[in-house]
Formats: structure tokens, C-alpha cells, sequence
């Protein structure tokens, strides 16, 4: 599933998923977009998770300064992995999703 993503502030940093919006395609998405991905977390639980992609190159400090928020539940995610490339960004996943569906174990 691809979700395309709008700015919400002045910075741009601020990303929030296009509501309504999602394709399996990443032709039909923005600038840029999330994809979802699972990782095995370090407890061997599998995590919902979202890659950030873009359509331009990025810098690294570029790539570093987005937050972003989750397609599904629209609390702001972490990020759990670096970007792999200047278009293949960080790895995001929500703890408040992830916790609830029994992906995530809720550190205290």
C-alpha cells in the first residue's frame, strides 16, 4: 500500500498522510510517500511499519528532519531505520498501532 503525504507546517518537517488517499502504486502518490513494510523487532514480534520515500533526492539532514505521522491512527511514529539511499528514506512504525494489535511490546 502506498500513502501519499502533505507538509503541514512552515518547515515542511511535518508530514501527514493524505486522507483518502492511498494506491498500490507510488506513480499515483506525491513527492512523497510511505509504503508499508514489517520488521521482526528485537523480541521477534512482527511490526507494522512504513518507509518514507521520495520522488527527489534528499540529504541526509533533510531525511532526518521529517516527523510523520501514522496512516491509520494519525499519532506521530518513530523512526526504527536509517534511510537506505537519498530517495529510500527512514523506516517509521507507530508504538500506539503496533502496541495495540500485540506487535509491539510497550516499553515502560
Amino acid at each position: 500500500m502506498v500513502y501519499a503525504l502533505n507538509r503541514k507546517n512552515r518547515d515542511g518537517a511535518l508530514l501527514v498522510p493524505a486522507r483518502g488517499f492511498y494506491s498500490y502504486s507510488c506513480d499515483d502518490a506525491g513527492r512523497l510517500y510511505l509504503t508499508e513494510e514489517d520488521s521482526v523487532g528485537k523480541d521477534g514480534r512482527v511490526l507494522k511499519c512504513y518507509r518514507l520515500h521520495a520522488k527527489q533526492p534528499q540529504s541526509v539532514r533533510m531525511a532526518l528532519s521529517y516527523n510523520v505521522l501514522c496512516p491509520r491512527c494519525s499519532r506521530k511514529m518513530e523512526t526504527v531505520d536509517a534511510a537506505v539511499s537519498d530517495r529510500t528514506l527512514s523506516l517509521f512504525t507507530c508504538r500506539n498501532c503496533n502496541r495495540h494489535e500485540g506487535g509491539f511490546q510497550h516499553e515502560r
